[in-house]
């Protein structure tokens, strides 16, 4: 359970990485003019708002707090 909690304190540090690698992929399936690079940019943008909003709404002070409602539902 404590997993939990810590991809929720650090999401910024593995969520940007993972968007500049879904991008190259995107880029890379965009010149092949492949299906998967709507995936891929679905993937920076749903990465790329939920990190803008960890910032907004200060995820390094309130992360704590929402695992905590989440796992309550």
């Amino acid at each position: 359970m404590h997993w939990v909690f810590l991809l929720a304190r650090v999401y910024p540090y593995w969520a940007i990485p993972l968007i500049l690698g879904f991008l190259q992929f995107g880029l890379f399936f965009h010149r092949r003019k492949a299906l998967p690079r709507y995936l891929c940019g679905f993937m920076v943008l749903l990465l790329l708002a939920g990190t803008l909003y960890w910032f907004f709404e200060r995820g390094d002070l309130n992360s704590d707090q929402w695992v905590r409602e989440w796992l309550a539902d």
